[in-house]
């Protein structure tokens, strides 16, 4: 007997554009940036440092 299929989570619009956008950035060349880099761009765009 077959094993049953594991049915695949249904993906949102916000899911695939940023998979979309993941995907671009690492064809570009470009790094993607760390946890710690991502929280250091929003503290300097918050604060006008940009």
């Amino acid at each position: 007997m077959a094993k049953p299929r594991k049915a695949k989570p249904a993906v949102s619009k916000l899911g695939r554009d940023l998979r979309r956008i993941s995907d671009q950035i690492k064809a570009s060349g470009e790094h993607m940036l760390t946890r710690e880099e991502l929280e250091r761009e929003i503290a300097d765009l918050r604060a006008g440092r940009f």
